[in-house]
């Protein structure tokens, strides 16, 4: 598992990186989908946690394929984490004891193997808040001046990387080396509070202000 997320976590850093430098400016950040191999990741009508009648479907293929999908949230590098915890709403195709670390929204930052990620602890064919509100701490951090610390709290992740200066944020769902999972399936996110933002339709992928 470890080498499998970090290869996909290698792989969409490197194309971040790429789309940094021809992104248009914006005054908040806005949803660019990716995915691997049999994969894909986009807004769908069919499902909602709010009123909305949207969500974002990430299709990840069997785990032959090296699929994984996801989102970036981009034009955040240089900035500093925020400060109020981020949290998501998430469901699946499927009832799972273990999430294997998907989804999960990410928050790299420069230097190598330094991150931060929010995850559930298992699956559920029924929409679950992570993060801010949810109760629990679901977050782990890698690098920085603690390590690997498993299953924090937002408040000790960040402790853990003290002044440390954001190079991506993006959310990814890679778990089909599981084997209850290994012939594919489907996430669904909505509601996800960046930064005082909380991303649900697609018409929040626009340049209005983050208020």
């Amino acid at each position: 598992m470890r080498k499998l997320g970090i290869f996909v976590i290698g792989a969409v850093v490197a194309a971040l990186m790429a789309q940094a430098a021809v992104a248009a400016p914006r005054t908040k950040p806005n949803i660019h989908f990716f995915s691997g191999p049999q994969s894909d990741a986009h807004w769908t009508p069919k499902d909602s946690s709010d009123g909305n009648r949207m969500s974002i479907e990430l299709d990840v293929g069997p785990v032959d394929s090296f699929g994984f999908a996801g989102f970036e949230l981009n034009r955040v590098e240089g900035t500093a984490a925020p400060e109020r915890e981020p949290y998501f709403y998430h469901k699946e195709d499927r009832e799972s004891p273990a999430s294997g670390g998907s989804p999960r929204l990410v928050i790299l930052f420069t230097g190598v193997g330094n991150r931060i990620e929010l995850r559930p602890d298992e699956w559920t064919t029924s929409w679950q808040r992570v993060g801010e509100g949810d109760g629990d701490g679901n977050w782990d951090s890698n690098g920085g001046i603690c390590g690997f610390r498993f299953d924090v709290t937002y408040e000790e992740a960040l402790a853990c990387h003290p002044e440390a200066v954001i190079q991506a944020v993006f959310m990814v769902t890679d778990s089909n080396w599981m084997p209850d999972k290994a012939t594919g399936y489907i996430n669904w996110i909505d509601q996800l509070q960046y930064n005082n933002f909380v991303y649900s339709h697609a018409s929040d992928n626009n340049n209005s202000p983050s208020s």
